[in-house]
């Protein structure tokens, strides 16, 4: 289940994130397009469609069995294929007329001949190459994930509906007839149907909000993988609106948590934003062994990941290299919040509590690590079950050892490359690049960029900007990320609070925050994802040791210091321009880590 896909980025003069809600498509600029591209670096099967995709919508006439050519490496010798383009999700496919050969590279072309709908060639030929793999691809296609998960309650009248693929689809197989969604009665929503052949990412956009307090149905069916496979049964899902219309009153409630390194415990809360109050979730404080640091929620929100920062029960008190790092497993209760143990995995490296992150599709999580004799670094990766929430080191694992023989410092993801702040004293690496493979997890270091030592890290989540924050001074670097080569290009820096703990990103890419020594400082995110510092900020007043959004991007929850001692989960509200603090709870010492924030 290997897919070939490509992201074909028109950077034209195009409009992004304020074309208003109602705009689906990019339009077409007056600029010569220019293409950008996203390699999968698993094998390619021989009987599969070589897809890109489109930036911005284009002249279909001009794309082609002239505009979009496929050669055998080794002589030059065309490959005859059929070339169309599907308007909806501006992608062009080309079919080999018969199946490619195996173990055999290949060179492809755009050429400069395809052009947009208001007639902007590309200024350049844009070249990619691929070698196939060995076997064809007969496995079928299925559903990965979705959001809303199965069964959730609670859901924005305002959502859209997303579904992730276990590989690459025909694009023009995902359309409003293979994505239905129906109401309690049956009546099917109106809507759009977009697909994204990077992220295998399907989502379907109501014409209206939804109705309250409505159980809505969901079926996937007819879907094809770039081989023509197509899935072997319906997948259906279900999920309940949350009561009334949007604005005003009946909004879907957000669960809370908090890790507690000294009474190795996690706090959680229920966050009700009709009534602002922060209520003690069921089972709460739940359980976890020594010094959890790093609270990791899977993006469908059924899973929570904890990564120990210590070492386990056993050697209470001692340092994170006397046992190996351990990952706990909890399944979420979205009506109570209360945390049920799953699982306990031990890793092969040690002290990977300060770095581990999620990747965005929820399959992996990696942690950046040492040996026992903290003299090597290196990244271990954890395999996830998206439907159990169940955890399984990947084969290889550990990976990357660097040239540099420190842990890597905090992991970020995007696309298929891994990014670490290298925080070593005088280094003049900051940032540490690995290229990954989106299938297996694994991951080999590729190359460091020359900055000053970095403690933070944060991608935005369409993966196309990347930030990292010294602690020391605050200054936030903005970088835009190259999805092909996954190099890093500086385009400005921003200012934040000294002592600046920890970066996170609202998942809508709208919101920025850094947490500092004085406060939260807030950003928003423009269409180029440059920061804008939101007026007010800091917010606080206090040293803040964790930061985050939830899913919808309208609340920020941190971990900051009382004036008096101790420390507060604080709650804010992110409407009308300003972060105003709605709610808060009282925590017991100054031995909180990270908080996270996901709807219920």
């Amino acid at each position: 289940m290997r897919r070939l896909s490509y992201l074909v980025t028109t950077v034209a003069a195009v409009c992004l994130a304020g074309c208003g809600s109602s705009s689906i498509h990019q339009q077409s600029g007056t600029a010569n397009p220019t293409v950008q591209v996203g390699m999968q670096t698993n094998g390619v099967a021989p009987n599969r469609a070589i897809d890109v995709q489109f930036s911005t919508d284009m002249d279909s006439s001009t794309i082609n069995s002239k505009t979009f050519l496929l050669a055998k490496a080794s002589d030059g010798s065309a490959v005859s294929g059929t070339v169309t383009y599907d308007a909806a999700n501006r992608v062009a496919s080309f079919k080999p007329a018969a199946d490619l050969s195996t173990s055999t590279a290949y060179n492809a072309t755009i050429t400069t001949g395809a052009a947009d709908a208001s007639g902007n060639h590309l200024a350049n030929a844009f070249d990619f190459s691929f070698t196939t793999r060995s076997s064809t691809d007969t496995s079928p296609i299925a559903v990965y994930s979705t959001n809303p998960a199965d069964g959730a309650s609670g859901v924005d009248v305002n959502t859209k509906i997303q579904v992730v693929f276990t590989e690459g689809a025909q694009a023009d197989s995902v359309t409003i007839a293979s994505f239905a969604v129906a109401d309690a009665s049956g009546t099917r929503v109106e809507g759009a149907v977009t697909y994204d052949i990077y992220s295998n990412v399907a989502v379907f956009y109501p014409s209206s909000p939804l109705v309250g307090a409505m159980k809505y149905t969901v079926t996937i069916d007819g879907v094809r993988d770039l081989a023509g496979v197509p899935m072997t049964s319906p997948y259906v899902f279900t999920f309940t609106t949350a009561g009334g219309n949007s604005g005003g009153g009946n909004q879907p409630q957000d669960l809370v948590y908090e890790d507690d390194q000294l009474n190795d415990v996690i706090n959680g809360w229920i966050f009700d934003p009709n009534a602002n109050t922060l209520t003690q979730a069921s089972g709460s404080p739940a359980i976890a062994d020594q010094g959890p640091y790093q609270l990791l929620a899977s993006p469908n929100g059924n899973f929570l990941y904890a990564v120990m920062a210590e070492a386990q029960p056993t050697v209470r008190g001692s340092v994170c290299t006397n046992a190996p790092t351990e990952v706990i497993a909890y399944a979420i209760d979205h009506a109570t919040g209360a945390l049920t143990l799953l699982q306990r995995l031990n890793l092969n490296g040690y002290c990977g509590g300060y770095t581990a992150t999620i990747d965005p599709a929820g399959k992996f999580i990696y942690a950046g690590e040492v040996d026992q004799n903290d003299a090597t670094g290196m990244i271990d990766v954890v395999s996830l079950d998206v439907t159990t929430g169940k955890m399984s080191l990947v084969s290889g694992s550990p990976f990357a050892t660097t040239m540099w023989p420190q842990m890597p410092g905090q992991l970020a993801v995007a696309g298929n490359y891994l990014y670490a702040a290298n925080n070593a004293q005088g280094t003049t690496t900051g940032i540490l690049i690995y290229k990954r493979d989106s299938n297996t997890g694994a991951v080999q270091f590729q190359s460091g960029y020359t900055i000053s030592e970095q403690d933070q890290i944060a991608v935005l989540p369409s993966g196309t900007t990347l930030y990292s924050v010294d602690l020391d001074s605050g200054t936030v670097t903005e970088f835009t990320v190259d999805s092909s080569t996954g190099s890093l290009t500086p385009k400005g820096t921003v200012s934040s609070g000294h002592d600046a703990f920890q970066m996170a990103i609202d998942p809508t890419g709208h919101f920025a925050a850094v947490g500092a020594s004085d406060g939260v400082h807030l950003y928003t995110v423009d269409s180029s994802g440059q920061l804008n510092q939101v007026s007010g900020s800091p917010f606080g007043g206090t040293a803040t040791i964790s930061v985050a959004f939830d899913a919808s991007g309208s609340y920020m929850t941190a971990v900051q210091q009382q004036a008096a001692g101790g420390q507060y989960v604080n709650v804010y509200n992110l409407s009308g321009g300003t972060a105003k603090l709605v709610t808060n709870a009282t925590l017991t010492g100054n031995t909180a880590a990270r908080v996270t924030m996901l709807t219920k």
